[in-house]
């Protein structure tokens, strides 16, 4: 028989044993990788804080299927110290493969979803019904899931199913498990626990009040997965007169770096040192609006406007300079334009016209995506011609 309340703690996409390769500096590498581990160490503090009866484990636990056996052990040594269950299943960068570390010894409350076919297990102690299935591959264009058993378990059961894959892919566009909403929209289920997409995200699967979530990667590994990592966790409180679960959620946020891109404008500074106040300036302010040190975060700066042309923006001394402020990592992009004044230079006779017909015609002929470059690229010929003739 179901308690009156169930809490369920959801995560994904810890991808613990990520090498952090795209960082040239090893420093950096070797603290991202102990940071990581220790995300297990904050579900400790976080399943004793809220009381959680159920983990749930959504895939990409691991960043690779051949990962150092002492990070394995060092995982369910963790996980061993939870006080609740833990229900996991394999995803795609960590797949269930022979001889996989999935097929070891795991601690008694830690339950590994197999790879064969999907399965409804019951925790009758805590009347919830998990239904899931791991990955056997790396790769999985048909969906894992098409129905579960028929499983007998009491009426009142808080049923969940927990999948790792793209979740609303109809048409099976998907090397990596798509999963159609028809195939899950029938199956009278509570809550849809999802991994693989590392932006968070959720919803109502359409019924009754059912919901669906990718808790997103606790700790982002580039600049395309941003912001503050977190845990999902959630109160289900069951209603006997509607015959269903109400359900809160809220996110638990990590001490994780987060990654974040930033644009500053530097139109009006003349020289290097003026790019440099205008950055720490910035930044000054930008801290303000966050409640976490940005000198921990890994920080992307973007440089945007139209400063003068007579100088040459050194990305290298930048970013020594802002590092030289106690930023844990910077990296500083140029997309600063020069005014183009088309009409301008197709005046001078000689280098601007033909420079002003070769970019047309280029803009004419370019893809959507290429556009941009080739702006970027006019852009760079403007500045290395007024340099040349600021230099003569």
């Amino acid at each position: 028989m179901a308690s009156h309340k169930i809490r369920i703690l959801h995560t994904a996409d810890l991808h613990l044993g990520t090498n952090f390769s795209s960082f040239p500096d090893r420093e950096v590498r070797d603290i991202l990788r102990g940071e990581q581990s220790n995300i297990l160490l904050e579900l400790t503090r976080v399943v004793k804080a809220e009381k959680i009866d159920l983990v749930l484990i959504a895939g990409d636990l691991f960043d690779r299927p051949d990962l150092d056996q002492q990070i394995v052990n060092r995982v369910k040594n963790n996980l061993a110290n939870l006080d609740c269950k833990v229900h996991i299943c394999a995803g795609n960068h960590d797949p269930y493969i022979e001889g996989s570390f999935w097929a070891t010894e795991w601690p008694d409350n830690v339950h590994i979803v197999p790879h064969t076919e999907v399965e409804s297990y019951y925790y009758e102690d805590l009347g919830i019904l998990v239904d899931s299935v791991s990955f056997s591959d790396i790769y999985s264009i048909n969906s894992l899931f098409t129905a579960a058993p028929q499983t007998d378990v009491p009426v009142d059961t808080l049923k969940l199913l927990m999948l790792h894959g793209d979740f609303g892919i109809e048409d099976r566009k998907s090397s990596y498990n798509p999963i159609p909403i028809s195939s899950v929209k029938a199956q009278g289920y509570d809550y849809l626990a999802l991994g693989h997409i590392h932006l968070a995200q959720e919803g109502n699967l359409g019924f009754r009040d059912a919901q669906y979530a990718y808790p997103g990667a606790p700790q982002g590994r580039g600049f395309d997965e941003l912001g503050q990592g977190h845990f999902l966790v959630g109160t289900f409180t069951r209603d006997s007169g509607l015959g269903r679960y109400n359900q809160e959620w809220k996110k638990h946020l990590l001490n994780t770096r987060p990654f974040l891109i930033h644009e500053i404008n530097i139109s009006d500074v003349e020289n290097e040192h003026e790019i440099q106040q205008a950055i720490e300036e910035d930044l000054i302010q930008w801290q303000k609006t966050k409640e976490f040190d940005l000198k921990r975060a890994i920080l992307r700066l973007v440089l945007v406007g139209s400063p003068d042309l007579k100088f040459n923006i050194s990305l290298g001394h930048l970013q020594e300079y802002i590092k030289s402020l106690d930023y844990f990592y910077v990296e500083i992009e140029d997309k600063t334009k020069v005014p183009l004044e088309l009409d301008r230079w197709s005046k001078h006779s000689g280098f601007g016209q033909i420079l002003v017909q070769e970019y047309e015609a280029q803009k004419e002929k370019a893809l959507p995506e290429e556009k941009e470059r080739v702006d970027r690229a006019l852009d760079l010929i403007l500045r290395a011609h007024e340099r040349t003739i600021n230099e003569t």
